[in-house]
């Protein structure tokens, strides 16, 4: 088994595609951007599969086994854009895409645009929260109207939203 490196940066990404990487810079807790140059879309895929492969593994924490993953979206210069907001936006997306799907890496295609900033900045609020706790469970019991006992109970998620308080499901599933 791998031991993880000690943290995941700028350097181990450069190092990852060996110098390739003309520009790495960390965006988000665990989002990093690489701009890389490559000629053709082809090229840049297969250095972000070899990234993503550095990335995943299985680590021995102690006792403990990990297995570990990245996804990754790629978005290539010009037909994806030339703003660099966007093009980040449009990586954002693929990325999301990629996760959902199961898959290291996605491409941005226009179909995969079909959710507003507020929605991303909501999936990304959720991520958030439950990587730090914000998800909390109520228990309701499940009572026998006949004869009275409890006979079960369910529990029921709410996100404990910063802004809103507690949210239903609905509002964030």
């Amino acid at each position: 088994l791998m031991r993880p490196p000690r943290q995941v940066g700028a350097q181990h990404l450069s190092a990852a595609l060996a110098g390739e990487a003309e520009r790495v810079a960390r965006v988000g807790g665990d989002e990093f951007a690489l701009l890389l140059r490559r000629s053709d879309l082809t090229e840049g895929e297969r250095a972000a599969h070899r990234l993503l492969a550095s990335l995943g593994g299985q680590y021995d924490l102690g006792e403990v086994s990990v297995r570990s993953s990245a996804a990754g979206g790629l978005v290539h210069l010009p037909e994806h854009g030339s703003d660099p907001e966007e093009l980040l936006r449009r990586a954002d997306i693929a990325m999301y895409a990629a996760k959902g799907a199961g898959v290291p890496l996605e491409v941005y295609r226009t179909d995969l645009d079909t959710g507003s900033v507020a929605d991303l900045e909501r999936l990304d609020r959720l991520q958030t929260a439950l990587r730090t706790g914000g998800l909390v469970l109520h228990y309701q019991p499940k009572i026998d109207l006949v004869t009275g006992p409890v006979t079960g109970v369910e529990a029921l998620v709410r996100w404990d939203h910063p802004v809103h308080g507690l949210l239903y499901p609905a509002s964030f599933l």
